[in-house]
């Protein structure tokens, strides 16, 4: 596993801009010897080839003739083709079409050089934007989105005629769980600026004790910690008493959420290098490989790992928010009373409070709970990968809006109660004019997403980017 995360970095890049990674191109003769060893095993008929020429699933037994191949693909796109709205945006299917291609160039799909160049062609086309539907699967293999997404990529290409294997080869793999995961980075990122920007901010607030930052922590968190303890107001040698530990275990909450991102986008990497389809092709067996790298757990499980690190960092958001109320604070009344409103913020707690209960109540269940089989009990192993997936964007966006909620309370408390001010003039101009509801929190986090927290979202970057050999790296 690189460390620098090149594959991810440069797969992003590619993303946003429709660009072509140099790896696409790099791989050409490798997908050309493929298809020609394909069809030597193919023709050597000592074995049945899954989906080349037989049928799928538990009729896999069905042995095909030359002459039933075309009827075969036409039935196989037929009856996967299953879905309905809701679809996956834009943004998630062209991550999607992207993580194909990421895995087709890895090798091993046996597909022609022709279908590669035409698949490479559609993708960096900003008119091929599928509809794939949500949902439809249980991520052992996420046949039936994916075969929305094949019967797309086919009906763009009418003049190309799928050979044996190739329908297959377009439908299986892991490539909508990883690409659907993929699209989830950038509001990982923005919630995770959010979340360091309303620390720092109740650590100054509250005049945090610097020695809550004298704790052991990883060598990646040493940047984001200074920059978080910056914005505390006490210095070690004024410590009389122990902090909440809601504020005293800052440099926790930060590290596990900082951890639990390092650890989804490695995975990433490695899925977006590593090849994703059953069979597969190797140029140095005579046969065709029988595995199961269409299965991708160990992204379920970075994924609800990232799950659990947002729940616990919002838990730490909504106690700290009433710490901050408490009328504890110098300089700041108990729920923020003043003379134009002496309850101002005494719903707030509860208002988060049952923001993260919701939270919890929806995405508390962990992915292995239960499990089953189909098909007239073929076995399967259920990854719950896009489901596990879905959890985790709801849950950016719900705890971003929490997180924006807390922001809202901070920065109001620093001008009602003529504290210095807050640095960010932009939010700070929307929430001095507004009142705490839907409106004022979808204006904050329109900001974020246009880069109004763009020097706390580059010092997450660097944490996350972080390693031995490249220091201060960010995502452009």
């Amino acid at each position: 596993m690189t460390s620098d995360l090149t594959t991810l970095r440069a797969c992003l890049h590619a993303v946003k801009n429709l660009a072509v990674p140099s790896c696409w191109q790099a791989a050409v003769p490798t997908i050309h010897a493929e298809r020609e060893h394909f069809e030597q095993i193919l023709a050597a008929g000592h074995a049945p080839i899954y989906g080349a020429n037989t049928r799928v699933g538990h009729r896999d037994l069905e042995v095909l003739t030359p002459d039933e191949i075309q009827a075969f693909h036409r039935d196989f796109l037929k009856s996967h083709t299953l879905g309905s709205a809701p679809w996956y945006t834009d943004h998630i299917v062209r991550h999607i079409s992207y993580a194909k291609m990421y895995a087709l160039c890895s090798g091993g799909s046996g597909i022609s050089q022709a279908l590669y160049e035409a698949i490479a062609a559609s993708v960096i086309n900003p008119a091929f934007v599928p509809k794939v539907p949500r949902g439809c699967t249980y991520s052992c293999g996420d046949v039936i989105p994916g075969a929305h997404w094949a019967k797309a990529l086919l009906t763009v290409r009418p003049d190309y005629q799928p050979a044996a294997g190739e329908v297959m080869a377009l439908i299986n793999g892991s490539f909508v769980h990883v690409g659907y995961t993929l699209a989830l980075i950038e509001p990982l990122s923005h919630l995770g600026a959010l979340l360091i920007e309303t620390t720092r901010l109740n650590n100054r607030l509250v005049s945090a004790n610097r020695v809550n930052f004298a704790t052991p922590h990883q060598p990646y968190m040493k940047e984001l910690l200074s920059y978080v303890a910056a914005g505390s107001g006490t210095q070690l040698t004024d410590y009389s008493c122990q902090d909440p530990i809601s504020v005293r275990a800052t440099p926790q909450i930060l590290e596990t959420f900082v951890d639990g991102m390092r650890s989804l986008c490695h995975q990433l990497d490695y899925q977006l290098r590593s090849p994703s389809n059953n069979p597969l092709f190797n140029l140095n067996i005579d046969y065709p490989l029988s595995q199961a790298s269409f299965l991708a757990p160990s992204l379920s499980i970075k994924t609800a790992a990232m799950i659990e690190a947002i729940l616990f960092a919002l838990w730490a958001s909504v106690n700290r928010t009433q710490y901050l109320l408490s009328g504890q604070i110098q300089g700041i009344p108990q729920d923020a009373s003043n003379p134009q409103n002496a309850l101002q913020f005494i719903q707030m707690p509860k208002l988060m409070m049952s923001n993260l209960e919701r939270c919890r109540q929806r995405f508390g269940r962990r992915i292995f709970a239960a499990g089953a089989q189909t098909s007239h009990g073929i076995e399967d192993l259920w990854t719950y990968g896009v489901n596990t997936t879905e959890q985790l964007e709801i849950l950016c966006q719900e705890g971003s809006k929490l997180l924006a909620i807390e922001l809202y309370v901070g920065v109001k408390c620093t001008q009602l109660f003529d504290l210095p001010p807050y640095g960010n003039p932009a939010i700070a101009s929307v929430i001095q004019a507004a009142t705490v509801d839907q409106s004022v929190v979808e204006k904050i986090l329109t900001l974020v997403k246009s880069g109004s927290l763009k020097e706390t979202a580059v010092v997450l970057s660097d944490a996350v980017l972080f390693d031995s050999h490249s220091i201060g790296n960010s995502v452009s």
